[in-house]
C-alpha cells in the first residue's frame, strides 16, 4: 500500500539538505514511536462513544458548525453513516440541527454545550493520564519531549493540513 505522506525534506543543523536515506533511521524511528504512542492512547480511550463520534465533536469544536455532508468527508465515512451518528449525538444532546445562515433548505450541526464539555473533559482526562506516565520518566527523558512540543505541535498542523488536501 502507498503511502500518501507528503515526502520530508531533511536538513541538518546548518540547513543543508541530507541524502535521505543518510536521516531516514532516525525519522522513521520517531515515527514508529509516535504511532505506537498513539496507538496505545486511543485503545486505552473511555468506550461510551465511538473514535468517530469523538473526532465528528471535535471537529466541531476546531471548525464549527458543518453540514452533515462536509462531517462525512472528514471523517472518511458515507453521508448515511454520518446521518446515522448525528441521529445518536443528538439523542445524547451533544449535537443540534440548526438551519444553515446561508441556504435555509440545508442544515448545519452544531456543537452544544454538553457537547463542548465532554470534548474538553475527555482532552483533559486525556492529557491528565498522559501526565502520569510522564511523570515515571526519568528527569532527561521528561526534558527532552517538552522541548519538543514545539515541533509535535508544528507536526499536528502539517498532518492536519496535508488530510484537508487529501479530501
Amino acid at each position: 500500500m502507498a503511502d500518501s505522506a507528503t515526502p520530508v525534506t531533511l536538513e541538518n543543523e546548518g540547513g543543508a539538505p541530507v541524502d535521505a536515506q543518510e536521516g531516514l533511521g532516525d525519522v522513521s524511528d520517531v515515527g514508529e514511536a509516535l504511532y505506537a504512542l498513539l496507538s496505545v492512547l486511543v485503545r486505552q480511550q473511555p468506550r461510551e462513544i465511538s473514535v468517530t463520534a469523538v473526532s465528528t465533536l471535535s471537529t466541531l469544536r476546531s471548525e464549527g458548525p458543518q453540514r452533515i455532508t462536509a462531517l462525512a468527508t472528514i471523517q472518511g465515512v458515507s453521508q448515511p453513516a454520518m446521518t446515522n451518528l448525528i441521529a445518536s449525538l443528538e439523542k445524547s444532546g451533544f449535537v443540534v440541527r440548526r438551519r444553515d445562515p446561508s441556504d435555509g433548505r440545508v442544515s448545519v450541526i452544531e456543537l452544544t454545550d454538553a457537547g463542548l464539555e465532554y470534548v474538553l473533559g475527555r482532552r483533559r482526562e486525556g492529557s491528565e493520564r498522559v501526565g502520569r506516565h510522564l511523570a515515571h520518566l526519568p528527569e532527561d527523558q521528561r526534558a527532552a519531549l517538552v522541548a519538543a512540543v514545539p515541533a509535535l505541535w508544528e507536526l499536528e498542523k502539517a498532518v492536519r493540513g496535508a488530510d484537508t488536501h487529501h479530501r
